[in-house]
């Protein structure tokens, strides 16, 4: 028996009827639902074109105004009931794959789509930029089965959610609190797979003396400082509750830090230089700021050098940043999507730590507005996309 479902909101670019195979799904798309991807919302932008008219040929930049959308159906999924399974994403058992599978392509359009179950009064007109381009969907290269077992087994369910769900938001605190999460979560899980939740270990024939003497060194600095931290805390009056609170929270760690896992997971996935600059480390830097800022206190990092604004548009493009690292990972390394835009995004992140640009934009020494006018500038002297 086949079961059919409606799908809303799915922004799948065709302009003509078509069918979409991705296993086990199908997904028919009529002359009706090319029509009502008309009705989706789509963001105030510009269009770099040519100007044809009368011959002219010239290159202009238009300005493209903001479509206040509604929610619609644009497309039927369809799928053998037998080949329904449990959800790996929902805890609900209400849920099953098909729902999973409607969260996927969610993932990679940038845009939340619905079941007719999932509709309700808050349904979402925000999306983010996709995953993949409209050419995916012509021949889908993508693992959706083994991708949701993998989801599973990594304990990544309710951080795919949420980093899918983040589109609905509209606002940085909480963009940069479910990008981070999800970094998090991801860096961690691949670090422990591949042996980074240490320090690698000196070689056999000095690992024993190394080894005392790191512990000899470490328990004497620990021990003395403890001693002098004691002492300075009792002088100015604090009282023994709060000094015993701060001594116990005094150790020296041989666990790595965060940021070391996060470099390590980056250079795992090509994203990082294995050759590190003094650039490169700052721009990580920047990234640590950010995120510790944002999750612990819901603000951007202070800086006096740096006024608000300029601090805000950083802190808003780091916050992308994580998305994109996040995003890939699930496309390329869980899905193993294979598509230019996955592939072009590997290249943005890495820039970005090479040459501190991300999308061609300077994060720290440009302004968007300085960023649209170059881009204009380019687009009009020279036909180059920047």
């Amino acid at each position: 028996m086949i079961r059919k479902f409606e799908i809303y909101n799915f922004d799948h670019g065709y302009t003509h009827s078509a069918v979409v195979n991705i296993k086990p799904f199908k997904i028919y798309i009529n002359e009706e639902h090319c029509e009502n991807l008309n009705s989706l919302e789509r963001r105030e932008g510009k269009t770099f074109t040519i100007n044809d008219t009368e011959g002219s040929l010239d290159r202009v930049v238009l300005d493209k105004p903001r479509v206040k959308g509604s929610t619609c159906v644009t497309a039927i999924i369809e799928i053998e009931e037998l080949k329904i399974i449990p959800s790996k994403i929902y805890m609900d058992e209400e849920y099953n794959s098909v729902d999973d599978f409607v969260l996927f392509l969610s993932f990679i359009t940038g845009r939340t789509a619905y079941l007719e179950h999932q509709l309700d009064d808050r349904s979402s007109v925000f999306y983010l930029e996709p995953v993949v381009n409209h050419n995916f969907f012509n021949i889908p290269i993508v693992d959706l089965i083994g991708g949701f077992e993998r989801i599973e087994e990594q304990k990544l369910s309710a951080q795919f959610y949420n980093l899918v769900y983040a589109n609905v938001l509209n606002d940085l605190p909480g963009l940069c609190f479910y990008a981070n999460s999800t970094v998090n979560a991801v860096y961690e899980r691949w670090c422990k797979q591949n042996g980074h939740t240490k320090y690698p270990q000196p070689k056999p024939i000095i690992e024993g003396l190394k080894k005392k003497l790191r512990t000899h060194l470490e328990n004497s600095l620990n021990t003395k400082f403890k001693t002098w931290l004691y002492e300075t805390l009792n002088s100015e009056g604090v009282s023994e509750e709060v000094s015993q609170d701060v001594l116990a929270r005094l150790k020296i760690s041989n666990e790595p830090s965060a940021i070391y896992k996060f470099k390590k997971f980056l250079i795992g996935l090509n994203l990082y230089p294995k050759v590190e600059t003094k650039e490169c480390e700052d721009r990580i830097k920047w990234i640590n700021r950010v995120r510790n800022n944002m999750v612990h206190n819901g603000d951007i990092p202070s800086d006096k050098a740096l006024s608000f604004e300029k601090r805000a548009e950083i802190s808003t493009s780091i916050t992308f940043i994580l998305f994109g690292i996040a995003e890939y990972y699930f496309a390329k390394h869980i899905f193993h999507i294979d598509n230019y835009l996955v592939d072009e995004r590997e290249k943005h992140i890495r820039t970005f730590f090479e040459t501190g640009e991300y999308h061609g934009k300077g994060v720290f020494d440009e302004s968007f507005v300085e960023y649209i006018k170059r881009q204009e500038k380019e687009w009009i002297s020279n036909g180059n996309f920047v």
